[in-house]
């Protein structure tokens, strides 16, 4: 998750050069893949727990493991902040890469303009008589 966070942060303050944002993008989205390959396996040993303590619900483990139950929960309140931090800091890049796309949009969309009117103004050649030949006949 702290890898996550990192990249978050240099998302958001990455935003010029899109190669970078990229690649770090790609890197966020590989451990976003393996974070949940480990929660599936977080729940997965949350219900063998319970199973091994014969319990069926959570609020009966922490009855019987207060301690145990009190770390794991300490744990995925760790990894639960820690998520919504990144995810705000991905809002904010996402955020800001959408208004430098608009901004781009808006210098593109100038320069063709610019180039219309600058054609209009330059000289044109002049036209010379010419003729056409068939020789289809």
């Amino acid at each position: 998750m702290a890898e996550i966070l990192q990249l978050s942060n240099k998302m958001a303050g990455n935003i010029e050069d899109w190669e970078e944002f990229n690649r770090l993008l790609n890197v966020r989205q590989q451990y976003i893949e393996k974070i949940d390959q480990l929660d599936r396996q977080m729940q997965r040993l949350q219900q063998m727990i319970k199973d091994q303590a014969g319990v069926g619900d959570w609020p009966g483990l922490k009855k019987l493991h207060p301690q145990r139950a009190s770390a794991i929960e300490a744990v995925q309140s760790n990894i639960g902040q820690m998520a919504l931090k990144a995810k705000e800091l991905t809002d904010q890049a996402g955020r800001l890469a959408k208004q430098r796309m608009n901004e781009l949009k808006q210098k593109m969309q100038n320069m063709q303009a610019s180039k219309a009117g600058m054609a209009a103004y330059r000289k044109k050649g002049a036209q010379h008589d010419g003729y056409f030949i068939d020789k289809k006949k």
